[in-house]
């Protein structure tokens, strides 16, 4: 399946020819840009935290009950 083979290599979405209106493209268009803006928000967030970690003495830490495991940013 085509689909399944775009995403598989690394598509977010995909639009096959003579099968989409204008709609489909402005909303392809718009997700398109919504997902690149919430990768540039969480890689600035990611940012601060890599800032604040390294200037605080503090531990971060992180306990997932459901696997039990535990993230510590030492």
């Amino acid at each position: 399946n085509l689909a399944i083979h775009a995403i598989t290599l690394g598509a977010q979405d995909y639009l096959q020819k003579g099968n989409f209106d204008e709609n489909l493209l402005f909303r392809t268009i718009r997700y398109s840009i919504e997902r690149k803006k919430t990768i540039q928000e969480l890689h600035t967030s990611n940012e601060r935290y890599l800032l604040v970690s390294k200037a605080t003495n503090d531990m971060v830490w992180d306990w997932d009950i459901q696997k039990d495991t535990v993230y510590r940013n030492e």
